[in-house]
């Protein structure tokens, strides 16, 4: 049998079997109203329950793509050789010196290790490994072991007594000789000046009550830079993929733990924590804190907008209450097909409530219109399916269509949405021409208010307007259209999943700044090898890319210079070792003692600066003296003097103790690296990675594409972070353009096939053009890049746009009614509204992805609500104009003939 013909030119009224078939069922359910909704009720009753029990989340974002994709299977494959680069939780510690951050680090490293081994299945911190602790002075360059060599001689006299004396009264008593000698051959002025000046800030410190410790580690070594006083700990948690936030128990635990261990802002010490378990976990937690706050906007606005539309109660509830039992059967369809949602196939709720509400609101208005026209009763019930019935199935085929579009792409995340928002088209077709009728039958709706008999009027007096200028609107939007197709080649898509995220939320805000520190070896790309003799020839590839810092190995944590680090490491210990090892130890001071000793040091530094012996570091002891005068005149109690004397010794013990194990460093070979090292660098299958530090800062999507390119250029297998934020990015714009095509191609197709008419299928894409080129042209000069969040609008926006434009052109085909004065245009109008309501409620959203998604959908369904709603109509009363212009020229020549 031959498919029916496809005729370009508009046809008159035809039977119109869809509209026929709606009303036959609509005729059917009114044969028993109360039956259908108590078996509807019952049905949704029943489905909800097993939603409730078997709902689940499934939170693991590396299930969002297709495992087929050659680099998912790379870097899966890196999974399985290093598990324990996966999910990580890093805690950065921080503190005002380089001695806080340390202790802080190794306490907390201690405490991980004693209580939480069961919660963490590796922890890894350097500087708290035994190997490190005592080889560590092997890892700093050749000058600065010298150079650390030369101060702790110098430190010598003041080391000597400390050992002997570690307290207050030590400290001062050597600082009170070094005075006394300013102005003498024996004076030392300038290395004693950073001493002075440090001591001054502690005792300014506890005076001012915000005490701060002296760091021996920055006296010793030299000034710190702020990696110093970094400290990172790096540890695998335990995931509950059950919760909604994976690794939230673990934040909590680490969090707690910093607290009992008083590594708090107050002390001095700050503990903040980044790594993918922690972004991922906070990000859902600030995801489901914008959703709950947006739903209940939305919610809000959707029903006053509801209510101003239908201006009927009755109305309205049907409405609602046919929405809730759409939103159920597909939540449970999903749970049955799926088995679990996703981070976003979850969003099918509000996608149902966007685009679901719209068929209730065309089927009552054009129910409202029936009862306007005459229709009683159930008659116009019947008479709305009648008349709608056309245009709602062909609102459902194409919005499935455009949804299922999706199955074919590599994005399961957006595959799995399309099936579930797919097959939710289908429950709303059905369930308005079924639950709808049958509640609008037991509420049958009055005799319409006067104020909404006269809201159509209000749209028809437009329609006038229309036809009188719709050749400069139709010429007008041509030239909007053509302008805004040029800014398609502008148009930015912005990979890095990071700038997506919530920049308030801690995790992010440090992986930020992480990222951004050049000497931290973050956003690196690891490349497995075979066998340790093939890192030579690997290295010397990659150190030649222009976007390559620097490659890294196991074969790197075998220090350099090592002959002559360990000759410097042995003259200090000949002269150190003595002085760490005193034969005796003076008793501790009492309260006493300790204001005696800071009284002398105040007065030997007074008589320095009365006899001028202070010469050019005046000004540091002047101030060492305000400090030491103003403690004493605030009281020297035993707890205040011991306060201090902690503020300035305190660290000094743990210093010596690492001091004395570095200066047993023995030889290090690669046999000799540690366990905790050996396995993030050599894999149990035999494995050997390579890693690649970037040149440039991640975050800029070209230094990213360049990095990823030129290192795959030389190990196409590489594999890694970066790696894997540009490809995923690559496969979710390829998915999205897959899934566009295919939608555009099925939507059009289906149009032919039920429309029969290529015009009628022009027009309806003509404003979906113009509102797909508008959007991206008004994003464009605004600024906003696409993102993994918010390109899903466009896909949305081809099916909300075809729904629009089918009501319109069916209708103005079906009637011979002005198509402005009927509710069609009312209805469109508020579908969008509500569509708006539902989704741009998203843009207040502190979490980016989220605000971009509501930002992008209220400027796509506004210019699409302006094309269908302006140039659509327009570009229809041009196209007749046309048609009887031509009739006109062909009938004159007829009329002469006859």
């Amino acid at each position: 049998m031959n498919p029916p013909p496809i005729d370009t030119a508009p046809p008159g009224p035809p039977r119109d079997r869809v509209g026929s078939a709606v009303a036959a069922l609509i005729r059917l359910v009114l044969k028993a109203p109360l039956l259908v909704v108590i078996l509807s009720l019952a049905l949704t009753a029943a489905l909800g329950v097993f939603t409730v029990r078997n709902v689940s989340i499934n939170t693991d974002t590396t299930e969002m793509l297709s495992p087929n994709l050659q680099f998912r299977r790379d870097f899966e494959a890196y999974r399985r050789a290093y598990p324990i680069f996966a999910n990580n939780i890093v805690i950065v510690v921080e503190a005002d010196d380089a001695d806080r951050a340390e202790d802080g680090a190794d306490a907390l490293f201690q405490r991980l290790q004693q209580q939480d081994r069961g919660r963490f299945h590796h922890i890894f911190y350097p500087e708290g490994d035994r190997f490190f602790r005592q080889n560590g002075l092997l890892y700093i360059g050749l000058k600065d072991l010298q150079t650390l060599a030369t101060r702790l001689s110098e430190a010598q006299p003041l080391l000597s007594t400390l050992t002997r004396d570690p307290s207050i009264r030590g400290l001062f008593d050597v600082l009170g000789l070094a005075v006394e000698a300013l102005g003498t051959a024996d004076a030392q002025p300038q290395q004693i000046a950073r001493v002075l000046g440090r001591i001054a800030a502690v005792v300014e410190a506890r005076e001012a009550d915000k005490p701060r410790s002296l760091s021996w580690k920055e006296l010793m070594g030299g000034d710190a830079a702020s990696d110093d006083r970094r400290r990172i700990i790096v540890l695998q948690p335990e995931l509950d993929f059950g919760q909604v936030a994976p690794a939230g128990a673990a934040l909590k635990e680490i969090r707690r733990h910093a607290r009992e261990l008083g590594l708090t802002p107050e002390n001095g010490v700050r503990v903040r924590i980044t790594g993918s378990a922690a972004i991922d976990s906070e990000e859902i937690a600030s995801i489901a804190d914008n959703t709950a706050l947006s739903s209940q906007l939305s919610l809000v606005a959707v029903a006053l907008l509801l209510v101003f539309c239908f201006r009927s109660f009755r109305l309205l509830a049907a409405s609602l209450i046919t929405l809730v039992v759409g939103i159920v059967l597909t939540g449970a369809f999903a749970i049955a097909a799926i088995g679990s949602f996703n981070l976003i196939s979850i969003a099918f709720a509000v996608l149902f409530i966007g685009i679901g509400i719209d068929y209730s609101i065309h089927t009552a208005l054009r129910y409202r219109e029936m009862t306007e026209r005459g229709e009683k009763g159930r008659g116009a019930l019947v008479a709305a399916g009648r008349s709608i019935g056309k245009a709602l199935a062909l609102m459902a085929a194409s919005s499935a269509l455009g949804f299922f579009s999706f199955l074919p792409t590599d994005y399961r995340g957006v595959s799995e949405l399309g099936l579930i928002a797919g097959f939710s088209m289908i429950v709303a077709f059905v369930t308005n021409v079924t639950v709808l009728p049958a509640l609008l039958a037991l509420m049958p709706l009055r005799t319409p208010a006067a104020a909404a008999a006269a809201d159509s009027s209000r749209f028809g007096g437009s329609e006038h307007w229309l036809r009188r200028h719709s050749r400069t609107i139709v010429v007008a939007a041509a030239a909007i259209g053509i302008v805004a197709t040029l800014t398609l080649w502008f148009a930015r898509f912005d990979r890095n999943p990071l700038n997506l995220k919530d920049p308030s939320q801690e995790s992010v805000a440090v992986a930020i700044e992480l990222l951004g520190n050049p000497r931290l070896r973050v956003g690196t790309i690891s490349i497995l090898i075979d066998s340790v003799a093939e890192i030579g020839p690997l290295a010397e590839k990659l150190k030649k890319l222009p976007s390559v810092e620097s490659v890294r190995s196991i074969y790197d944590y075998v220090p350099r210079d090592q002959p002559a680090k360990l000759d410097v490491l042995e003259e200090i210990a000949l002269q150190m070792t003595p002085i760490l090892s005193p034969s005796e130890r003076a008793a501790p001071p009492d309260a006493d003692q300790r204001s005696a000793a800071i009284a002398a040091l105040r007065d030997k530094v007074q008589a320095a600066l009365a006899q001028k012996r202070a010469g050019a570091i005046e000004a540091d002891l002047r101030r060492l003296h305000a400090a030491l005068d103003a403690f004493l005149k605030g009281g020297t109690e035993d707890l205040r003097t011991a306060a201090l004397e902690q503020d300035l010794i305190g660290s000094l013990p743990k210093r010596l103790d690492a001091l004395k194990a570095a200066l047993n460093a023995k030889p290090v070979d690669f046999a000799a690296l540690p366990e905790s090292l050996r396995q993030r660098e050599l894999s149990p299958a035999g494995k050997v990675r390579v890693e690649v530090i970037p040149k440039r800062d991640l975050r800029d999507n070209r230094a990213l594409r360049q990095f990823v390119s030129d290192v795959q250029s030389v190990a196409p297998r590489a594999t890694g972070g970066p790696v894997a934020e540009l490809l995923a990015g690559d496969a979710v714009v390829r998915a999205f353009a897959v899934a566009s095509v295919i939608a555009f191609v099925l939507i059009t197709l289906g149009l032919l096939i039920l429309l029969r008419s290529v015009t009628d299928v022009l027009l309806i894409l003509a404003p979906l053009f113009l509102a797909s080129a508008v959007t991206i042209g008004i994003a464009v000069v605004a600024g906003l890049a696409f993102n993994f969040a918010n390109i899903i609008v466009l896909p949305l926006l081809i099916g909300l746009g075809v729904s629009s434009g089918i009501h319109l052109v069916v209708r103005a085909r079906r009637d011979t009614v002005e198509l402005m004065s009927t509710t069609t245009p009312r209805a469109v109008l508020f579908s969008a509204l509500t569509t708006i309501a539902s989704f741009a409620t998203l843009a207040i959203s502190s979490h980016w992805g989220q605000a971009s998604m509501g930002l992008l959908l209220l400027i796509a369904i506004t210019v699409n609500l302006v094309c269908y709603l302006v140039a659509l109509p327009a570009l229809l009363a041009y196209v007749e104009r046309r048609r009887a212009a031509g009739s006109a020229r062909g009938a004159a020549p007829a009329a002469r003939a006859g």
